[in-house]
């Protein structure tokens, strides 16, 4: 491979600047979107430090373990590997989670389900949440944080998504307070279970959709938690038909959804007749990415 980075500049070796520049421009010349900040993710991983710092070190000179590392990284990038999965970590409401390829990585949006739950809850409670396929934690781990004292099970088809979720709690100092556990939505949940909020990121994607994603989406995310069925609401209306069995009253359920899947969704809620207070979020593209509902009393 050409990489330009054999030899370097400064005594022989390549400084935070020269690297970044080099794989800005490959990046820029192979049409990725947002080169500069793809290289500055990836040379973050490599120096297990923050974007920031590299500003603050321009200077600096990799050292040879550091600049092979590197070179690896913006290959495995060129081939459409998703940079999350090649530093095997994703921010996530400004925290850092482990991921790996048996997860969906983190996404911006998913920032408005914990915004929703946020301003649908009083902080200063102490809750029962249930996160329907948490995937690496993200969602369950943040209300952990942000609900303290609160308690929070996930649950994953997934073992080793379970096992991820469990690392990040721990990343996170709130393993204390999470628990994950191997289940198909609601196979594994006790039948006496009873939840103040259950929330959800599940999959959407239409089955015949998913060819046409991304190729680094399609090629390296898991399928299980993309494809969402013929019409991408299979699991979306298992998820509020069984839910109601396990809020308590007045409990929130609230799900993410597809960009265009909010007038099937409130349909779905209101079908199942055991719901009230049905609203939407929009997302900060203005889509509406979060369908909520409250359970009414018995």
């Amino acid at each position: 491979m050409k990489s330009g980075l054999k030899t370097g500049t400064r005594n022989g070796m390549w400084t935070v600047r020269e690297v970044l520049s080099w794989a800005v421009d490959d990046f820029r010349r192979r049409g990725l979107d947002n080169p500069r900040i793809e290289a500055e993710v990836l040379l973050a991983g490599v120096l297990k430090s923050d974007r920031i710092r590299l500003y603050t070190h321009f200077d600096t000179p990799l050292n040879l373990d550091e600049r092979d590392r590197f070179r690896d990284f913006v290959t495995r990038r060129r081939s459409g590997e998703p940079a999350a999965y090649i530093t095997d970590k994703k921010e996530f409401w400004s925290r850092s989670f482990s991921v790996n390829p048996s997860v969906l990585i983190p996404r911006p949006e998913t920032e408005t389900l914990v915004e929703h739950v946020l301003d649908e809850c009083d902080r200063n409670i102490r809750y029962s949440f249930l996160d329907i396929g948490t995937g690496c934690g993200a969602i369950a781990v943040t209300l952990a944080c942000e609900f303290e004292g609160s308690l929070v099970d996930g649950v994953d088809i997934s073992p080793a998504a379970v096992t991820t979720a469990r690392l990040n709690a721990e990343d996170c100092d709130v393993a204390e307070s999470c628990s994950f556990f191997e289940s198909d939505l609601f196979s594994s949940v006790t039948e006496d279970a009873s939840y103040d909020v259950i929330v959800s990121n599940p999959p959407y994607i239409p089955s015949s959709q998913i060819m046409t994603l991304d190729s680094c989406i399609r090629n390296f995310e898991p399928a299980e938690a993309l494809d969402g069925g013929p019409d991408g609401l299979v699991i979306i209306e298992r998820i509020i038909r069984t839910s109601s069995k396990y809020l308590k009253d007045g409990g929130l359920v609230a799900l993410e959804m597809g960009y265009d899947q909010s007038p099937a969704v409130e349909r779905i809620f209101k079908k199942a007749g055991c719901y009230e207070k049905i609203q939407g979020r929009d997302d900060l593209s203005g889509i509406c990415r979060v369908m909520s509902a409250r359970r009414k009393g018995r």
